[in-house]
């Protein structure tokens, strides 16, 4: 019988085998046109287990942040991650050879239970697309374009306005002077209804309580769903089912004329195009995923940042309410109106608080498919099938570009013309070049406004007087704007000055978008809907 040290001794060479022989691989595929291959001390192996790690690409960072872009090579699956905002440039200009739309057709293959046909027209879609003229819009654009700024998204707007107005009596009982709770699931709580009501339209799904518990079941398996594990959340796969179906029901019997412009054009995209019923209800049904998974973790940041912080508050309280116009009504009662328009452009402060929250909380990653081999500014080799990663974090806490406050909150920081101006491909928590966020307009209107009613009518405290900003280290990777890792017990109060005050607030039509990066100043919002 060989010795203990003998089978040591044949395990111990076998494993030096296997690694010399991955080595030896992974040096022989990679072409030395190819970015920088990083993360080899176990190939494949290393990079794996790194992106299980949500801080992951912040460690990168630290580790290879001089790196322009580089290679990490995972089983099957290149992945080459860029850092240099003039490649993130070069990125946004090729975005037919390296294209979203093929990373979003893949992710939906993953989340739902789609026919072989919809898989068919997905990619005959996506490649009259790649091969039509430039002006032509990708599938994505050509669904969204009633978030644009204009009379469609106003009527959103005016909608979900309305929505927020006649639900902020209940925010606190009427009955009472304050409310304890929860911040992050009150927050949740008051603002689904309002913003899907805008999105969706008179008859939003997810007024039903119903509805909206199974969406929360659906959204909370996700991240699962999105890595192949769907066997694992049935719960996520029944809601996907149940909601979908309701949505097909809906649409069958004519209901998306009763619906937002937005549910309307969907309809039409995908009917127009023969997919099946069953199919594009989930893809509707989808969208409140991207209406919802980022709205309601801003809010809650936004808050926190607004509240925590004395200075902050006071600042953007006093910005807030010199737009007030104040008057009485026939009776001789205080009235008090602001236009939701004046937050966006005429309360540089506030909307500075509210970009700096995106910039120092969002957490996403823009991808992009490689859709053929290609020379990236005529200098690295991207492969057919790889993807590209171009991670938040390495643009919005790069210390040369932000200053040595980076990682900080500065409230100001978009509104000191003292500071040096940004390059313009550095703040992209939207997104950027084709891929701007659809919904960031509307988004934006809600999150101002919601955060202007509660400065101006509410106060919030936290429990024993001490805020904590939570942290988010425990979010997936394929979250844009994290959760917090937990919540934060608060009273919030009606403000003793608001006693028999009558609030008035109303929308200006959408004359100006909101400036949410300074690719929306440079007038890419032609290229977001037309590309």
């Amino acid at each position: 019988m060989p010795s203990i040290s003998a089978s040591i001794a044949v395990i111990g060479a076998a494993v030096a085998v296997v690694y010399i022989a991955l080595q030896w691989q992974l040096r022989a595929t990679q072409d030395p046109r190819e970015p920088p291959a990083i993360e080899t001390s176990i190939p494949y192996i290393t990079p794996a287990i790194g992106l299980s790690k949500h801080t992951y690409f912040a460690d990168l960072r630290k580790r290879y942040g001089k790196f322009p872009i580089s290679t990490l090579r995972l089983p099957g699956q290149r992945i080459y991650i860029i850092n240099d905002p003039q490649l993130i440039s070069v990125v946004q200009r090729q975005y037919k050879v390296l294209s979203f739309q093929s990373v979003e057709d893949r992710m939906s293959h993953k989340m739902f239970n789609i026919s072989p046909l919809t898989k068919q027209l997905q990619k005959a879609e996506a490649d009259a697309w790649r091969t039509g003229p430039a002006h032509v819009p990708s599938p994505a654009h050509a669904q969204f374009k009633p978030l644009a700024p204009g009379k469609d998204l106003d009527d959103m707007n005016r909608i979900m306005l309305k929505s927020l107005e006649e639900s902020m009596d209940d925010w606190v009982p009427q009955d009472s002077q304050s409310r304890r709770t929860q911040l992050f699931e009150w927050v949740k709580e008051v603002l689904v209804v309002p913003t899907t009501n805008g999105v969706y339209g008179p008859e939003n799904l997810l007024r039903d309580p119903v509805a909206r518990t199974k969406y929360w079941a659906f959204f909370d398996g996700i991240p699962t769903m999105i890595k192949g594990g769907g066997f694992l959340v049935k719960d996520s796969v029944a809601a996907i089912e149940f909601l979908s179906s309701t949505w097909a029901r809906i649409l069958q019997n004519g209901g998306h004329k009763n619906h937002s412009r937005f549910i309307q054009k969907l309809f039409e995209y995908y009917n127009e195009r023969s997919f099946p019923l069953k199919d594009f209800s989930q893809f509707i049904m989808g969208s409140s995923v991207a209406v919802l998974g980022n709205t309601l973790p801003t809010a809650f940041w936004f808050v926190i940042h607004l509240y925590s912080d004395r200075k902050v508050f006071d600042a953007c309280r006093e910005e807030i309410l010199a737009q007030v116009v104040h008057s009485t009504d026939a009776d001789g009662n205080p009235v008090r109106t602001l236009d939701i328009t004046a937050l966006k452009v005429a309360c540089p402060l506030f909307h500075s608080a509210f970009k700096e929250v995106l910039r120092l909380e969002a957490v996403g990653t823009g991808v992009r498919g490689v859709e053929e081999d290609h020379m990236l500014d005529g200098k690295y080799l991207l492969r057919k099938d790889a993807l590209v990663f171009m991670p938040l974090v390495s643009q919005h806490f790069d210390h040369e570009r932000w200053g040595a406050d980076a990682e900080e909150y500065c409230y100001d920081r978009f509104a000191d013309k003292a500071r040096p101006r940004v390059s313009n491909v550095s703040f992209r928590s939207f997104g950027g070049g084709t891929t701007l966020c659809p919904g960031r307009h509307f988004a934006t209107t809600e999150l101002l406004a919601f955060a202007a009613m509660l400065l101006l009518r509410f106060d919030i405290i936290p429990k024993d007087g001490k805020w904590v900003v939570p942290t988010s280290l425990n979010a997936e990777m394929t979250t844009n704007m994290p959760a917090p890792d937990f919540d934060v017990e608060v009273e919030i109060q009606k403000r003793s000055d608001d006693q028999g005050i009558k609030w008035m607030w109303k929308l200006s039509e959408s004359e100006h978008a909101a400036m949410l990066g300074d690719q929306d100043e440079h007038g890419n919002e032609k290229a977001q809907t037309d590309n």
